[in-house]
């Protein structure tokens, strides 16, 4: 038997971050641009409770999104699309704990986060944006309900892995974007739970926050959501259909700014500004050594390295407090200067 434990994320403020970095690098330039976060913080709750569209509202909005809900005032009740919880049941399995995050927490330890529930039954679900825009992606955990059915098994559902464990079982999300009504030619999976691995010790359960990039979307107006397993009966899917959302990010396009710096050669830096980390690529070789060191508003240095020649560079802020930052980039000929913000 597998074992299972929750793991712990990286501390990371759940605030709307509205930043510009800037960096300089020897003969290249940056683009930079604002992003706005669904954070669900801005729904009110009373603790370890939820909202599931009893109200008839339709759905809720939270940064630069609307998030649909469909509920059935038939047989006492019923609702599919997203809802948005505190619920912090990490341990109870069934139906009566479907408003739970296996994490017990939003992401970063935050109070909120949305749930989402498929049912091919029900209208299409879709996430819909208020302004058209790229989205960056967001954090996806499972449901407690799902994770502990795939888990252990249940009345309705197989224990994923089977008896022995070699069972080749998956559960997966397909996010597919529109945009004015038609679909567009890409979609992009996720596995919540994947034991398709030859070595069984490399199975999994999703039961930590992760990051779902979905810039290869492009720019959309509307998200829709599908969950699909192995595990299926007469019915549909025996799996539990729901996931955990938060932190959906848009890039706000409106407020991009483009050649902060213009320079002979380019390069492209994303996500900017970053919830965790600064990823550099060059869009040709930088051929010479680079010494960057980042500095404080009180010139305490705070990150050093050396980078050889290479496509990308990723630099970490996650754990940056907010305020100015001093930037230096270093090479065999020259010593630029810059700056960034981190709000």
């Amino acid at each position: 038997m597998k074992n299972y434990s929750l793991k712990s994320g990286k501390i990371l403020r759940k605030i709307i971050k509205v930043a510009i970095i800037v960096c300089v690098f020897y003969n290249y330039g940056i683009n930079s641009y604002a992003q706005t976060v669904s954070t669900f913080e801005n729904l009110a709750l009373q603790p370890d409770t939820f909202w599931n569209g009893s109200d008839l509202a339709g759905g809720f909005s939270s940064g630069n999104a609307f998030f649909t809900n469909r509920y059935d005032t038939s047989y006492g009740g019923s609702w599919s699309g997203f809802v948005y919880s505190n619920m912090t049941d990490d341990s109870t399995s069934g139906f009566t704990n479907q408003y739970s995050a296996i994490t017990g927490v939003g992401y970063n330890n935050s109070g909120n986060y949305g749930l989402f529930y498929y049912s091919s039954y029900s209208q299409k679900s879709l996430l819909k944006l208020n302004t058209a825009d790229t989205i960056l992606g967001f954090y996806i955990t499972n449901s407690t309900w799902a994770a502990l059915s795939m888990l252990n098994g249940d009345a309705f559902s197989k224990k994923f892995g089977g008896t022995s464990g070699n069972d080749t079982d998956w559960f997966k999300i397909s996010i597919a974007g529109y945009y004015n009504g038609s679909p567009i030619n890409d979609t992009v999976d996720f596995y919540l739970a994947d034991y398709r691995f030859t070595n069984n010790t490399q199975d999994y359960i999703v039961n930590t926050w992760n990051w779902v990039n979905l810039t290869s979307l492009g720019k959309i107006d509307s998200l829709e959501f599908l969950l699909s397993s192995t595990d299926n009966g007469a019915y549909g899917m025996n799996t539990p259909a729901y996931f955990c959302i938060d932190n959906f990010t848009t890039k706000s396009s409106s407020s991009e700014i483009t050649n902060v710096f213009s320079t002979k050669n380019d390069i492209t830096i994303y996500p900017n500004p970053a919830i965790d980390n600064i990823n550099i690529k060059y869009n040709k070789n930088y051929s010479e050594k680079c010494f960057i060191e980042i500095s404080d508003i009180n010139n305490k240095v705070i990150y050093r390295n050396n980078y050889d020649s290479k496509s990308t560079v990723n630099i970490d802020i996650n754990n940056y407090a907010k305020g100015l930052y001093f930037v230096k980039v270093i090479n065999n000929k020259t010593e630029l200067k810059s700056k960034f913000i981190k709000l």
